[in-house]
Formats: structure tokens, sequence, C-alpha cells
């Protein structure tokens, strides 16, 4: 079994290849995922079992696909779809973009 002493110690060696700057336009692909929040309350409802309404938002991101880097993001409410969120996630991109992915889902 490792520890936390050993795994540090080998970290400092160990090389991991970094994705490079594509040259070209970018693959973008966008999706979202749920957020629940929680909050100072949240151990009270499971200590007294309370039923509460709980809060979510969404998380849409614009991955390069080529370097899997980060080119967009936005937070939103549980109720914006993610293709309304198309022309901000766009607006967030410098780079040319060649394709733009996203599923059908709401």
């Amino acid at each position: 079994m490792l520890d936390h002493t050993t795994l540090s110690r080998r970290a400092a060696t160990l090389r991991v290849p970094r994705p490079r700057a594509g040259t070209g336009p970018l693959q973008l692909l966008v999706d979202s995922t749920g957020l629940r929040l929680g909050g100072p309350g949240e151990w009270l409802v499971e200590k007294h079992g309370a039923k509460t309404r709980r809060s979510w938002r969404k998380l849409h991101l614009g991955v390069d696909a080529g370097t899997g880097r980060i080119e967009a993001v936005e937070l939103t409410g549980n109720e914006t779809d993610d293709g309304s969120r198309v022309g901000p996630l766009l607006d967030q991109v410098a780079a040319p973009v060649a394709s733009f992915t996203g599923d059908g889902a709401a």
C-alpha cells in the first residue's frame, strides 16, 4: 500500500505529457452537467429527515477536442437549455472554430 509521502516523492519525477495547443481551428465539444448546491443547513436535513427543495445549477463547458482544454464555461440555472447557450459560449472562444458539437439534450 502506498502512503502520501511515497506518492509525493514519486510524483516529483513523474513526466506527464501535456496536450499541445493546436495550430488550426478548434473542434469545440459542448455539454453541460448538473451541480447540486449544498448549504450550511444540509446536515439538518440529513439528521432530521426533513424534505427540502434542492438547488441545482447547470455548468456548460466548451472543450477543445484536440487538446482537452476548456475554452468556454458558463454557469446557469437548472431551467436553461444547452441550445440557448451556444452564442455566449462561442463568444468566449478567441480562436477560429471549425466545428461545434453538442448533444441534443435540453
